[in-house]
């Protein structure tokens, strides 16, 4: 599901004027939508990343006042993981990848989009 939201942000991304001359109100009103919708799709990946990664961690996630626990205990919990856990944990990491290799395309295009009139449109702006 995440990778296919992640293929909507490279489609929104696309979306762009790219003519000289083209810092009209219509067009700019119109890459304003765009980053709104941008912004909403990228928070929806960045929940569906921390929900998957809550998921994946659990409780195991070692605390401060667990970092002085026995091996024996620490070999208890660390299991073999099932196939599935396996199959879920390379998708997971393919979508990490691509989400670090976005935000930066996002960077980009943030910077284009302020460029446009000279100020542009600003995330916070929106």
């Amino acid at each position: 599901m995440l990778a296919k939201i992640q293929d909507l942000l490279e489609l929104l991304m696309q979306i762009r004027p790219y003519d000289d001359g083209m810092e009209v109100g219509l067009i700019l009103e119109a890459m304003n939508c765009v980053i709104i919708e941008i912004f909403e799709i990228y928070s929806c990946i960045c929940r569906g990343i921390a929900r998957f990664l809550v998921d994946v961690l659990g409780s195991d996630v070692p605390d401060s006042s667990a970092l002085h626990t026995t091996a024996a205990s620490s070999k208890e919990k660390m299991a073999v993981p099932s196939e599935e856990q396996k199959r879920l944990g390379m998708a997971g990491m393919r979508v990490l990848c691509r989400d670090a290799e976005q935000s930066v395309q996002l960077s980009s295009y943030f910077s284009l989009c302020r460029s446009l009139d000279g100020q542009g449109p600003s995330p916070a702006g929106l």
